[in-house]
């Protein structure tokens, strides 16, 4: 709310008026009407904090506009501190500050007899039937109930307070924060909740941002090899075939192939787990596990635990919500198809270790993890496989033809993830000793 501040004019004031000099205090761009002064030029020492020296040659006025949190002639008194710090209250009115959050940004005036209005600017015969009550007509909007002292008989202050129905806000209930109530601003099935006159979205652990807007259920790196070997670790690992066969733990990626293509722990290893560093703070909203096939026997995980943390010292299991206990998650039930399970709430770490519990023949294992950057949408995709970035913003050093044939050519817009036929790659030339393969990306998209 923008309050109009006009400095009463007392005798002392008309007579420098009088000799041509005209004083007037105001913090908006409103311009009380029908008010005549003599003229004074603008210059540079005219306003101060960035105010507006406003002249206008018609009515002979000249006047600071000054910006927000700045009042006086010249702009020179900073009123953030306080709504009440200079008492925004003319002709004797008594300001008392209205909190709005955590500050008192706000103010309501007690006007003496004889005036009114929101900073007692006003001054009204005191007969006046509508001087007699504030309420008549009501100031309240949006059907708020004005409300007011006991009235004297010579008249009264012009003080009134505004209830103000559900929803609703304001010292004159002007404010409509029912954003939940008029329309959910949530979306992907996000819980709107009002909390102090405004809203926040509670996602479900697939989604995250401002109105869960961003979705967060994408594979971390363990099948696609971004999260690199040494950032997976175990508590041991299984040497079989008299040791020329090693499941370590950096097999343990999600459809791994080969002959030794999982992880497996030590067959003394009681409480095996496997770890993975994700290298930094992450949003992690899922799991997928996966068993292997040994030596022609079906071994894989039915029942894991998930424990997590953020600096690879103190950890934190996933626990029951309603329970409160520690979390038993579902594995497989065959050694090949990968099951997905999603966490009832997103965890924050760079740290995630599973647990096998129960296990078939042996708890061997492989793995991805989901989720998202904690920046919300950096681990979107950005268009090379659905097409959003087209092939003239692909480009590279060279390009391979096969056989030399113009029309079996490895061109740098093929260089697209899942790229089907059968020329389906970039390729750069054999003589191209330093190949690359570039995408320009024509808007700000704010990598990680």
């Amino acid at each position: 709310m923008k309050v109009i501040l006009v400095k009463s004019i007392d005798m002392e004031a008309l007579l420098v008026l009088m000799i041509g000099t005209v004083f007037l205090q105001i913090s908006s761009a409103a311009t009380p009407p029908n008010i005549e002064y003599s003229i004074k030029q603008c210059n540079e020492n005219t306003c101060y904090n960035g105010g507006e020296c406003v002249k206008n040659e018609e009515a002979q006025v000249w006047l600071c506009v000054c910006p927000p949190g700045y009042i006086d002639i010249h702009c020179l008194i900073n009123t953030t501190s306080g709504a009440c710090d200079l008492n925004p209250c003319a002709n004797g009115g008594s300001c008392e500050p209205i909190a709005r959050g955590d500050s008192l940004d706000d103010f309501t005036c007690k006007c003496p007899k004889r005036f009114r209005g929101l900073t007692c600017e006003e001054e009204v015969d005191t007969m006046a039937s509508e001087f007699m009550d504030p309420c008549n007509p009501n100031p309240c909007y949006n059907g708020g109930l004005c409300d007011t002292p006991d009235l004297d008989v010579e008249g009264s202050t012009s003080v009134f307070t505004c209830k103000c129905p559900a929803g609703l806000q304001g010292q004159l209930c002007e404010q409509d924060v029912r954003e939940c109530e008029l329309y959910n601003p949530c979306e992907n099935g996000g819980e709107c909740q009002e909390f102090h006159g405004s809203y926040s979205c509670h996602c479900g652990a697939r989604f995250t941002g401002e109105n869960c807007q961003t979705h967060c259920f994408a594979p971390l790196g363990m099948e696609g090899r971004s999260i690199l070997s040494f950032q997976i670790t175990a508590s041991s690992f299984l040497c079989s075939m008299l040791g020329l066969q090693k499941w370590f733990p950096s097999y343990a990626r999600l459809n791994e192939q080969g002959l030794v293509n999982a992880w497996s722990p030590d067959d003394d290893d009681k409480s095996p787990w496997l770890q993975v560093d994700l290298s930094r703070e992450m949003r992690v909203t899922g799991v997928i596990t996966q068993g292997a096939k040994r030596m022609g026997v079906r071994e894989f995980v039915m029942m894991y635990n998930i424990a997590y943390s953020t600096n690879g010292e103190s950890w934190t299991f996933i626990k029951d919500p309603k329970t409160r206990q520690v979390k038993g998650f579902r594995g497989n039930n065959d050694n090949n198809t990968p099951v997905t399970t999603s966490l009832e709430q997103a965890i924050t770490a760079r740290y995630i270790r599973l647990w096998p519990k129960s296990c078939n023949i042996r708890c061997t294992l492989r793995m991805e993890l989901l989720g998202c950057e904690m920046n919300a949408g950096c681990s979107e995709p950005l268009g090379m496989k659905d097409g959003y970035i087209n092939d003239t913003q692909i480009s590279a050093s060279s390009t391979y033809r096969t056989f030399g044939f113009g029309f079996w050519t490895w061109e740098p817009q093929l260089g697209r993830l899942d790229q089907q036929g059968r020329i389906n790659a970039w390729s750069a030339d054999n003589a191209d000793m330093f190949p690359w393969l570039q995408v320009e990306i024509v808007i700000d998209v704010g990598f990680c």
